[in-house]
């Protein structure tokens, strides 16, 4: 029987997470973000990383700020600055990429620097991730995204709270197809992301398109992708986006 448990007893690891964030002019919005990680319930902070890659921003984080924050934060973080790009073109996803590659975790946790995220969202991450380990199931996961100007408020049929970001318990496992996914909160493990090699960078000026691409790259190596029971809300007010525009 030894043998055997000690098998299962690894199998059944906590999994470490890695959450990468691309940055470009929203200090205060990537501030909301980080003490909105720093926050989290249920979760032991060691098993998590931070990693900030900021893609040449004329308005930063004071790096005050940064250095404080780097030694009182719970979960480990790290800020990266990269030169822009010669011609102000934006690099996110090759971003993405190095803040990967500065990482070294089971799993992958993207988010955008204009997210909140309920307090609870990385402990249930974490379980999910035990629990697709265990049984060796290979999954991307994406959530469900609430924004304040929405034109559709039932995205994805589920049901929005009353001040138009979650509404807990609302939400069904619902399988994806990649034209369903976001890279904003998507959830893969390490092995699927390396399996195929994160994002193609000659898509870099294509958000949405870059998302999907990654996505069913990930289904054709054999994972299945999911809208999961959970939420991602967009606050995009300091700059504001077109992201929604752009991916219809």
């Amino acid at each position: 029987q030894a043998p055997r448990l000690a098998r299962v007893d690894e199998r059944m690891k906590t999994p470490t997470v890695s959450i990468v964030i691309a940055t470009y002019n929203r200090p205060h919005s990537l501030k909301r973000l980080l003490l909105n990680l720093d926050r989290q319930h249920n979760i032991n902070p060691k098993d998590f990383q931070t990693c900030v890659v900021d893609d040449g921003s004329r308005n930063t984080l004071d790096p005050q700020w940064v250095n404080q924050f780097s030694q009182s934060s719970r979960i480990p973080f790290k800020y990266v600055y990269r030169p822009r790009h010669p011609q102000d073109l934006a690099q996110v996803y090759s971003s993405r990429n190095r803040a990967v590659a500065m990482t070294q975790t089971d799993w992958v946790l993207q988010l955008d620097d204009d997210l909140e995220i309920e307090d609870w969202t990385l402990g249930v991450l974490q379980s999910w991730a035990t629990l697709f380990d265990t049984y060796q199931e290979p999954v991307v996961l994406c959530p469900r995204i609430s924004n304040y100007t929405d034109r559709d408020p039932d995205l994805a049929g589920t049901v929005r709270g009353a001040d138009g970001r979650w509404w807990r318990g609302q939400a069904e496992w619902v399988k994806a197809s990649p034209e369903m996914t976001t890279s904003a909160g998507m959830f893969m493990s390490r092995p699927m992301w390396d399996k195929v090699d994160g994002y193609r960078e000659s898509l870099d000026l294509k958000m949405g398109e870059a998302d999907q691409d990654l996505a069913r790259r990930c289904q054709e190596a054999g994972a299945k992708l999911f809208l999961a029971p959970f939420y991602v809300n967009v606050e995009d007010s300091e700059t504001g986006s077109w992201r929604m525009e752009m991916i219809d």
